[in-house]
């Protein structure tokens, strides 16, 4: 069972329950918006939270940067990708137009797909999300750290 989960500051969190397998959806208030981790976090079989929770950010305080690429495309939305069993999910952004979403394979479980997807300006992702199977022993390797994944194009 993972440990409750408090809304962060200027946000809110919604559970689905504690058990292994539950997730917990993150929001923010107007004005704010979503920064570190995913806004989408589920209980793993470790009793832990995965990813760690995100935080709420004044869009008044955002870097020159992050300004940028939000207003790029302003109003564009994608859907949400969804979050693939097997995987955990990092979020840049908010699925507004330019932000990205990256699947790490949990542990054990590989794809030949594309993991990184980009919302592009016509409101679709540049790719589906992927699916995840167990890996033949031979191509077992740990799951990359979400610090470790590569940003690709950035």
């Amino acid at each position: 069972m993972c440990p409750n989960l408090n809304a962060p500051a200027n946000g809110s969190v919604q559970l689905s329950g504690r058990e292994v397998g539950s997730v917990a959806n993150y929001s923010c208030d107007p004005g704010f918006v979503l920064t570190g981790a995913a806004a989408q976090l589920e209980c793993a079989e470790d009793g832990q939270w995965d990813p760690l929770p995100p935080t709420c950010e004044s869009k008044s305080q955002r870097a020159p940067c992050s300004k940028l690429v939000y207003s790029l495309y302003p109003g564009v939305l994608c859907p949400d990708p969804g979050n693939p069993e097997n995987s955990r999910r990092v979020l840049l952004g908010d699925f507004s137009a330019g932000s990205r979403v990256y699947f790490v394979p949990r542990d054990g479980f590989e794809t030949e797909s594309e993991t990184a997807l980009l919302c592009q300006e016509n409101g679709t992702w540049s790719a589906t999300a992927p699916q995840f199977t167990a890996a033949t022993p031979q191509r077992m390797l740990p799951a990359k750290l979400c610090s470790e994944v590569e940003l690709a194009g950035s």
